[in-house]
């Protein structure tokens, strides 16, 4: 059950390439460093199940990346996106093809984000036993409850993706959730450019020279983490960033007067790099400098119309038995409000939604209450009013 030697791995990838698909799950530590430590990998086939021990001596884990290359064997994971930033980290391509039964689930009427133990105890009626979920996966040798509790990830997760997937098959859904999956395995995903990080940050100001400096700090922040293999807030703060792009000060001198300055910061590398990011910044010029802007207020009917929505929203998720959020977040809905542009103005969202935000919108459909049926329906306009 545990493979601990490139020729064991060897052996086992080889027998797993013949299956359709293959089960995978990890066991990492990310606590003191920006990239996961991997500590254990679980592979299981439709007829075998074992844990890989990628900290053994001298084991080389190219077999089960070229497995994980193989696109005739399917990659099952759940909520496998951590699995899958380890596996690119260290081998430098995403596995492919994947499936996450997560994200199957939310389609299946299984709620948001549902976890792998209630999918497994709702499925198979089976409970599993989470005691090992804090144990230390680092430490060796690992205990015959550890590997148990390790292949448990992977061998109820075969009945959990047949059943998700002969679902979706006979609900015609399957294609509805290759959108997430293509962001699933998309490397940018895993390694944002400067400016999709920029777009994401939220800035505690709103003037452009602070937000210049706070996103150049950040981006920095961010390198010396990779560099270093840290977690961002070991290096500096989160809140201390926003206080030097506020502040920014010229010189060490000015940092010591800083509130909430570490002791001593000042004489540290990270100073003089901070000092010399916000010295460059102070020489861009003024038509340079990035300007966010503020979402427009909402006005009262504008307001009206998305509390409609969110509740339209609602009724379809429910009937339909999908994930809300799969369909519209809180974003799209408002956007929408906005500029009458969202995501679920295209492909299967407009035929579940779509279709009905823009008949809201325009005043042809209203929502009431069926006291006969005990629930909230929509139906057209004139024929709500006779």
């Amino acid at each position: 059950m545990m493979i601990e030697t490139t020729d064991e791995l060897q052996a086992v990838c080889r027998r797993f390439a013949t299956y359709p698909y293959v089960t995978v799950d990890t066991e990492f530590i990310r606590e003191k460093t920006y990239y996961p430590d991997l500590c254990l990998i679980q592979l299981a086939s439709r007829d075998e199940a074992y844990c890989i021990d990628p900290l053994a001596p001298g084991i080389n884990l190219a077999p089960l990346f070229e497995l994980f290359q193989n696109k005739n064997v399917v990659k099952v994971f759940h909520a496998g996106r951590q699995d899958i930033e380890i596996f690119l980290h260290l081998s430098g391509e995403i596995p492919t093809p994947v499936f996450d039964t997560q994200i199957g689930a939310m389609v299946c009427g299984f709620g948001e984000n549902v976890a792998y133990g209630q999918l497994v105890q709702t499925l198979l009626g089976v409970r599993l036993d989470k005691s090992m979920r804090c144990t230390n996966w680092a430490r060796r040798p690992l205990s015959e409850e550890q590997i148990q509790y390790g292949l448990c990830d992977v061998t109820y997760l075969r009945d959990v993706y047949e059943k998700i997937t002969a679902r979706l098959e006979e609900t015609k859904r399957l294609s509805w959730i290759q959108e997430e999956l293509a962001v699933l395995t998309n490397p940018e995903t895993y390694n944002p450019t400067p400016e999709q990080i920029c777009r994401k940050l939220h800035y505690p100001f709103s003037k452009p020279l602070a937000i210049l400096i706070y996103q150049k700090l950040y981006l920095w922040r961010e390198n010396l983490a990779k560099l270093k293999n840290r977690p961002r807030r070991y290096l500096v703060k989160d809140e201390l960033l926003a206080e030097l792009a506020l502040v920014h000060p010229q010189n060490t001198a000015q940092l010591k007067e800083m509130r909430g300055i570490p002791s001593n910061f000042e004489n540290s590398s990270y100073a003089n790099a901070i000092i010399k990011i916000i010295n460059e910044a102070l020489k861009c010029k003024s038509s340079d400098l990035p300007h966010i802007e503020s979402e427009r207020t909402l006005s009262v009917a504008e307001k009206n119309l998305l509390s409609i929505l969110k509740f339209a929203l609602t009724i379809v998720a429910d009937k339909e038995e999908i994930a809300h959020s799969l369909i519209a977040s809180s974003e799209d809905l408002a956007t929408y409000v906005r500029e009458k542009q969202a995501p679920f103005l295209t492909g299967w969202r407009y035929a579940v939604f779509g279709k009905i935000a823009e008949q809201l919108a325009q005043g042809n459909l209203g929502i009431y209450f069926d006291a006969k049926k005990g629930e909230a329906v929509m139906g057209e306009i004139h024929n709500l009013t006779k």
